[in-house]
């Protein structure tokens, strides 16, 4: 038994004299229980008791109190909703925490509903960036620069989570803008260099858990392929999610039609791999990938010629670059 249940339970007894105890399904009447629905009361005569339900914390309880005439009925159907009141009053939760739960996937729609209105949050397109930063001044940071708008701040564990709002008068053009504002602001006032992650957009705060899970990838991902940046959303690692779903089987099959030990050891070059990847980060310009890598441009065309003759694939090429992006990704998600 729960101790606000435990609590309830006292008040009642202090202010009424009434004793009430809670049933288990087991000693409760199966039948009746099936009968019994939450804001209703059931008499059983056999037992010379009056069931009814109690919510608490989203678990629900058979309370009983001794009699079962229409007197103990009507105490029972006003006991029910001093419990329902109780409970309510006794389990709100701050902003803070109805954050967290709905980050969390803990809440309903309609308690999502209730909250939102309790606190004026709009039904708004919005996204959730994550902070790995447990540096208390750059939580004030970020938290000062939420505090004035609809925008909000908040820790979970290690991280420091923002819901951000998207309206029609909106000043960043994307996600990506606002959180390198975030982070050149953090730099500025923190004297510290933080990472954003970045979720997708969301209709509205009830899908607000599934933008949070998709800032987290975005995090697990980065750090897994050492990204260079200091901000990185979900959307850059859709293809390697799309890849991690799938069988374990069906990449080992995919991965086996352009593995072979010529092209082994192209992927094993570390020099090479580098400088491809850095191509495709220039949007296969030579001229820029050379420049700021500080590569004679013959050298970084040899070494592409060298890829192209091992695996067969001419990255100069958009299809061939995306061919070789995935089985990069392969390999790194297979190790």
């Amino acid at each position: 038994m729960k101790t606000d249940l435990q609590s309830f339970i006292g008040v009642i007894k202090a202010k009424t004299g009434i004793e009430l105890s809670v049933c288990s399904f087991d000693d409760a009447n199966i039948t009746l229980l099936e009968e019994l629905s939450n804001g209703q009361v059931i008499s059983d005569t056999q037992n010379n008791r009056t069931l009814f339900r109690v919510e608490d914390k989203n678990k629900e309880y058979v309370c009983s109190i001794e009699g079962a005439t229409e007197h103990e009925k009507r105490y029972a159907l006003l006991i029910s909703q001093l419990a329902t009141d109780f409970f309510r009053q006794e389990n709100q939760l701050d902003k803070e925490d109805f954050y967290r739960s709905v980050l969390l996937g803990e809440m309903s729609f309609s308690d999502i509903a209730q909250y939102a209105q309790k606190f004026s949050i709009k039904n708004l397109p919005c996204t959730v960036m994550v902070v790995p930063s447990d540096s208390e001044e750059v939580f004030d940071v970020i938290y000062n620069y939420c505090e004035d708008g609809i925008d909000y701040a908040l820790r979970i564990e290690k991280d420091i989570v923002v819901i951000k709002y998207y309206s029609e008068k909106e000043e960043y053009r994307s996600g990506t803008e606002y959180a390198e504002y975030i982070a050149q602001s953090v730099l500025e006032e923190a004297g510290k260099e933080i990472k954003v992650y970045i979720g997708g957009i969301v209709k509205s705060i009830n899908d607000l858990h599934v933008s949070f899970e998709q800032a987290e990838t975005a995090a697990r991902l980065s750090e897994s392929f050492c990204s260079k940046g200091s901000v990185h959303s979900f959307r850059e690692f859709l293809s390697v999610k799309m890849i991690e779903d799938l069988p374990k089987q069906k990449i080992n099959d995919y991965l086996s039609t352009m593995y072979d030990d010529t092209a082994k050891e192209v992927f094993e070059d570390k020099e090479l791999v580098n400088t491809a990847e850095e191509f495709l980060e220039n949007s296969l310009n030579l001229s820029e990938t050379a420049r700021k890598i500080f590569l004679h441009r013959n050298t970084l065309t040899y070494r592409l010629d060298k890829i192209e003759k091992a695996t067969g694939l001419n990255i100069r090429k958009f299809s061939d670059a995306v061919t070789f992006r995935l089985i990069i990704h392969i390999l790194k998600l297979t190790k």
